[in-house]
């Protein structure tokens, strides 16, 4: 479930000079209560387009939390667009 969570929720984004070599994610678990996922940490490199130069490894950790949050939001908006369909 995490990882589709996850999976659905990111998009990179690095303009129109570098284009997305490679992405990759880990989750970090609560010490607390061990197997509940606390945060994912995303990782990425770009290349530039022209030059073949590697923008640096970027990493930014995001809370599970927000990822599930982003994610029902947006199925609540998909069931309103297809009621909105149907009515019509």
């Amino acid at each position: 479930m995490v990882k589709n969570q996850t999976q659905d929720y990111i998009e990179i984004q690095l303009g129109d000079e570098y284009q997305l070599a490679a992405w990759d994610y880990d989750y970090f678990n609560c010490p607390l209560i061990p197997y509940v996922f606390k945060k994912v940490e995303v990782s990425y490199i770009g290349i530039d387009s022209e030059t073949g130069k590697k923008k640096e490894v970027m990493e930014e950790d995001i809370s599970l939390s927000k990822i599930v949050e982003a994610n029902d939001k947006e199925k609540t908006k998909k069931r309103l667009e297809k009621e909105i369909k149907t009515a019509n």
